[in-house]
């Protein structure tokens, strides 16, 4: 798993930190265009940051990485979870405001 782990976090993660700070530097207006890329790029830093504290924290108990990996796996799981019945969720919603609005 970590092997394909590897590749995958590599050209997704290079594409997004080179491409997002572009796209939202071309997209926002001229007024707010530098403050749009420092909080994104504020945001990055700061999960990385807390990434460190949480596996930092971690590291002092037996077997912590287990436990990082497992948590990790759980997100995982529920954001796919997420994605595949997210549509269905907002199907919903709209089919229910459009009956409530006619």
């Amino acid at each position: 798993m970590t092997k394909a782990d590897f590749p995958t976090g590599c050209s997704f993660s290079g594409i997004a930190s080179m491409s997002v700070p572009v796209y939202i530097a071309e997209c926002s207006h001229a007024n707010i265009r530098g403050i749009m890329v420092t909080v994104y790029t504020l945001g990055i830093t700061g999960g990385q940051f807390i990434a460190g504290l949480v596996c930092g924290a971690f590291s002092t108990v037996d077997e912590g990485w287990r436990q990082v990996k497992e948590m990790l796996e759980k997100e995982k799981q529920e954001l796919v979870l997420e994605l595949l019945f997210q549509e269905q969720g907002n199907f919903r919603k709209s089919d229910s405001l459009t009956k409530s609005t006619v």
